[in-house]
């Protein structure tokens, strides 16, 4: 059986501030290790989890998240570290928590909404949060999630989107994840919590995160939720939906489906407090 490796709440420590050791650098906030995994094979990085088990922390790049590890020991983990398997690796996601502190607050006349027969236009843009010309703004995915539907649209050349959606799926919090284009592919994806006002109001500041750190978790595929549509989906609709490879163990989806995991607090808010993680599985639609 394998597991697979990501970190769902990533560690802000600046990784050119720590200490150079063996194989890492050294956290003086943190007083721990910091394992580099970004130049490791996956048989190199299955060999230093049977080595140091896993309560370590490490650090991983985009190509890493999800990365599926055969299982060569017993590991332990609580019921909320459990979730499914990754999917697709093209698919890479980071669910990283961003809130009001990442975003541009502008003032009410800014705001460009239209309410046309219960719909909302939400129309804003991306800016990049240290550096300009590190970030390609063009064809970035913006993804609005909700259990029951992902509502997705693509910026332009300067990071401007507008994305229509119906009025009563906006919530007093809600989730939206900003994807790297395919030029920036080694790029982590972002998350993002927006309440009511800020949604409408509020410019998103991406930057590029070509590696995270933080404690990795394990999981396997039937150890989560997996929403289909706003259901948790049967056994039947799992046959029909997803497919596992028998050499690598991972899971890929069919009839060209997309998958999101999140973990810990925007878990809750999609699922009103129900579930600590979960999969949505989803067709993609542009607006």
């Amino acid at each position: 059986m394998k597991k697979f490796l990501t970190i769902p709440n990533p560690c802000h420590e600046n990784w050119d501030q720590m200490t150079p050791v063996e194989k890492g650098r050294f956290c003086k906030v943190c007083s721990k290790k910091v394992y580099d995994l970004t130049d490791l094979s996956t048989s190199e990085v299955e060999n230093l989890f049977e080595e140091k088990g896993e309560n370590i922390c490490i650090r991983i790049k985009p190509t890493q998240n999800f990365l599926p590890i055969r299982k060569k020991q017993t590991f332990k983990f609580s019921p909320y570290k459990l979730a499914m398997s990754a999917i697709i690796a093209s698919s890479l996601t980071l669910s990283t928590e961003t809130f009001s502190q990442s975003l541009t607050t502008y003032n009410q006349d800014k705001i460009d909404i239209t309410d046309t027969d219960q719909f909302v236009t939400i129309k804003e843009q991306i800016e990049c949060s240290y550096d300009q010309d590190k970030v390609d703004f063009k064809h970035m995915r913006v993804a609005l999630i909700t259990l029951d539907q992902v509502y997705s649209t693509f910026t332009q050349e300067d990071g401007k989107y507008s994305m229509k959606v119906p009025q009563n799926i906006i919530g007093e919090k809600n989730i939206i994840r900003v994807f790297p284009n395919e030029i920036s592919i080694d790029t982590f994806s972002r998350t993002y919590t927006f309440s009511k006002q800020d949604i409408y109001e509020t410019n998103i500041k991406f930057e590029n995160i070509i590696a995270v750190i933080g404690e990795p978790i394990f999981f396997e595929k039937d150890s989560t939720n997996i929403i289909y549509k706003g259901k948790p989906i049967n056994t039947s609709q799992e046959r029909e939906l997803m497919l596992i490879d028998q050499e690598t163990g991972c899971w890929n989806l069919k009839n060209d489906l997309h998958f999101e995991y999140f973990w810990g607090e925007t878990a809750k808010i999609l699922s009103d407090n129900k579930f600590e993680e979960l999969i949505i599985l989803y067709e993609l639609n542009q607006l």
